[in-house]
């Protein structure tokens, strides 16, 4: 409940569609398939309480690095 933002910078270097790992965003339109590309910069908006998200089995090895905006005092919540 403390998260606003999430934001992830794609770090594989060789990732090759059918490695999975894919971000797969839903949106009301449908949903977003996000490849982990070098260099790829995601933001998404954990304001909106309708955001689903998942992430596909990766058969590569998968680099990312992630930074959660929060809101509050807790690391946790």
């Amino acid at each position: 409940k403390n998260r606003l933002c999430v934001i992830l910078v794609y770090l594989s270097d060789n990732w090759n569609e059918g490695d999975g790992g894919e971000l797969i965003v839903k949106t009301n339109d449908g949903e977003v398939k996000i490849e982990p590309n070098l260099g790829k910069f995601v933001v998404l908006d954990f304001l909106d309480t309708n955001l689903l998200h998942e992430v596909l089995i990766s058969k590569q090895q998968r680099l990312s690095i992630t930074a959660w905006l929060r809101s509050g005092n807790s690391i946790w919540g």
